[in-house]
């Protein structure tokens, strides 16, 4: 062997043993969680009290694959309101521990209410609910920090988190708290104008159908199964005046609203190229009074 082949299969031995194996790469676009929560001392809790919840908080989700960032974080410079705002309306999940009622915690969690978008509400074991936002499930954990209470809250945090996010996924409409409070409306009754004209030809023609109805069931009638084929059924004295009274109310009432129209409007009825046929409505209507007063 050469010393030159020698010397190529050594440099080969030399990068085989180099070799290292890459890292894998992050997620691209990793979920991240807005988080609202107390970071000053309230209530009894210092400051590094709230350090080790959020601790708790960022473990739990990190099992998940899911990253967390106070709303009020941000790697440029601004106004601090503007951020908050612009995160709590942006991100796909926010966690907001209530714990101790912090006022700065309280309008941030309505603001994201607002926006009917995924949140999650913690509480400690020590705070009690608040009326307007008591409908919507807390989940609670224990001040204290106990070791094997606060393991069970880890993984109900995740448990909860991932399901919520995939609830918002499979349904567009998913609402977590405005939906409760929907507005209903009474449908509205369709009006319709029509002109002089047309308001009195359907008042006459609703009279005409009127009174016809009325002497198909009134006037004497001839029915098949009394005495011989043909004969005619004997009407009482009662039902020709129930016929006459109730005659009578529909012509006073349909007679009645054409006659106000006429006088407000100063409408002349019998006019214009339908002349023929408003008198023929008016004579049916005649008619049928006639064989009303025949009776």
């Amino acid at each position: 062997m050469t010393k030159k082949a020698a010397s190529r299969n050594q440099k080969k031995e030399d990068q085989a043993e180099t070799i290292e194996v890459e890292p894998q790469e992050e997620q691209e676009n990793p979920i991240v969680c807005g988080l609202v929560m107390p970071i000053s001392e309230i209530d009894g809790c210092s400051a590094e009290h709230w350090v080790e919840v959020r601790d708790i908080i960022e473990e739990a989700l990190a099992a998940i694959d899911i990253k967390t960032s106070l709303v009020s974080d941000g790697d440029e410079v601004g106004i601090i309101q503007e951020r908050i705002v612009q995160n709590l309306y942006d991100r796909p999940i926010v966690v907001c521990d209530v714990s101790c009622k912090n006022p700065n915690v309280m309008f941030e969690l309505g603001l994201r209410l607002a926006f009917d978008m995924p949140t999650i509400i913690l509480k400690d074991d020590m705070t009690n609910y608040t009326f307007d936002i008591n409908i919507v499930e807390h989940l609670g954990y224990p001040r204290d920090l106990n070791y094997w209470s606060i393991q069970k809250f880890k993984k109900l945090l995740a448990k909860k988190v991932k399901a919520t996010l995939q609830k918002k996924d499979e349904d567009d409409e998913y609402s977590p708290f405005l939906k409760a409070f929907n507005k209903k409306r009474v449908a509205d009754i369709e009006t319709k104008d029509v002109t002089s004209v047309e308001f009195i030809m359907d008042e006459l023609k609703d009279l005409s159908y009127k009174l016809d109805q009325l002497n198909r069931v009134y006037y004497p009638r001839k029915i098949l199964n009394f005495g011989k084929l043909g004969e005619e059924e004997p009407v009482s004295l009662a039902d020709k005046v129930i016929e006459v009274e109730i005659a009578n109310t529909i012509v006073k009432t349909t007679v009645g609203k054409i006659y106000k129209l006429m006088r407000d409007t100063n409408f002349n009825l019998i006019r214009g190229d339908d002349d023929i046929y408003h008198i023929d409505l008016i004579d049916k209507s005649i008619d049928n009074s006639k064989i009303i007063n025949m009776l």
